[in-house]
């Protein structure tokens, strides 16, 4: 992402680039509500499947299109403020709107790539299976089967759902991966040696300075000779790269802390996010190397 990033820059002037992703940002809501009406199309054929009534199916339809509106609330939230807003919400807040429109579009943003795919190859086959029906034996349809099959496919966002709310809710049960790995010829100086890597913190809704503590404590207890935080540090706001950088000032680390830049901070500014971290502990490498 971040060469895709810089390649862009390359080609179109930075200011452009910036601009380009700002009117993105912007128009966030609307892109999310283009998803969620592609899935709801289909869904809106699919639902007749269930021999549901038609009262029963206007009524699931209406609740559906409720949602889908609430939830682009939090990103609405977002565009009014700008990609630059320092907002962090409280914790009911994310709880009970901003985590759940999370799970809600990041399962239709799936859904819509699946269903786009789906789409794409049902009007490339057409010819041969339009063909194919007319010559077909009409004893050899089985239209139970074909039913089952089509009822079956709640299982898909159903799945979807669940994965993400556990990725969503549970982001903050960390685990502590403990990897050795074996190099021939190593120094002896080097036996035992000990990195910590720590990723995506996404400072803004995902984490603050407090919630970071606990984190902090727990890498210090791994003893870490050096330790290095790989990309997506902030989340949304480069108002936030001040507190990151006081939070990362709590990690300790024998041989130094370094980091390295991800496509959020591309996003939001990162001249003024090597700026600031020039002055905490996180030694930010860009094509760099350190002995």
């Amino acid at each position: 992402m971040n060469q895709v990033f810089i390649l862009f820059s390359n080609i179109i002037p930075k200011r452009c680039v910036m601009w380009l992703l700002h009117i993105l940002i912007r128009s966030f809501p609307f892109i999310l509500l283009a998803f969620g009406y592609f899935v709801f199309y289909h869904f809106k054929h699919w639902l007749p499947t269930w021999g549901l009534s038609d009262k029963w199916n206007k009524r699931i339809l209406h609740a559906y299109h409720i949602l889908m509106i609430f939830f682009t609330l939090p990103f609405s939230i977002l565009t009014i403020y700008g990609p630059n807003n320092s907002i962090i919400p409280p914790d009911w807040f994310n709880m009970t709107i901003f985590f759940p429109a999370y799970v809600w579009y990041t399962t239709h943003l799936i859904l819509f790539l699946i269903l786009l795919v789906y789409d794409v190859l049902k009007l490339v086959t057409w010819p041969g299976i339009h063909i194919y029906r007319q010559f077909r034996p009409s004893n050899e349809v089985d239209t139970s089967k074909r039913q089952w099959l089509k009822r079956s496919v709640i299982a898909l966002p159903v799945g979807l759902f669940a994965i993400n709310t556990i990725g969503v809710y549970g982001s903050d049960d960390y685990v502590v991966n403990r990897i050795k790995i074996p190099i021939k010829n190593l120094s002896s100086k080097l036996k035992n040696f000990r990195i910590t890597q720590i990723s995506d913190l996404h400072f803004g809704p995902f984490m603050d300075d407090k919630k970071f503590a606990d984190y902090a404590r727990v890498i210090h207890s791994l003893g870490s000779d050096i330790i290095v935080v790989t990309g997506d540090i902030i989340h949304s706001s480069n108002e936030l790269i001040p507190m990151a950088a006081r939070a990362l000032n709590q990690l300790e680390a024998k041989g130094g802390i370094y980091g390295c830049i991800g496509n959020h901070e591309y996003y939001i500014n990162v001249t003024a996010f090597r700026k600031v971290f020039k002055e905490s502990k996180v030694d930010i490498l860009i094509n760099e190397s350190r002995r």
